[in-house]
């Protein structure tokens, strides 16, 4: 649900609230920000699944001889984004 809200453009997704957009005056003003902020919400969906992907993979490498201190910090990384964006 998105809503305008004194200027904010926010986002509630059930559990919280987050400012996606400052507008600059009204009626909208479509600023570079407002476009990369819409791009970002549209390909959400697609940036989740390929980072669940990517994540499944790491944890495959894990099971592997393969696994470094980097690739810990990256699934530590995508699961923070992961549950950020799921909870």
């Amino acid at each position: 649900i998105v809503a305008n809200s004194g200027g904010n453009v926010i986002c509630h997704n059930g559990t919280r609230f987050a400012n996606i957009a400052t507008l600059e005056k009204s009626p909208l003003l479509i600023t570079p920000q407002v476009e990369a902020n819409a791009a970002l919400i549209a390909a959400a969906p697609e940036l989740l699944e390929a980072l669940i992907k990517c994540q499944y993979q790491l944890q495959t490498w894990a099971e592997s001889e393969v696994w470094s201190v980097e690739d810990e910090e990256a699934y530590e990384q995508a699961q923070a984004a992961i549950n950020k964006a799921t909870t």
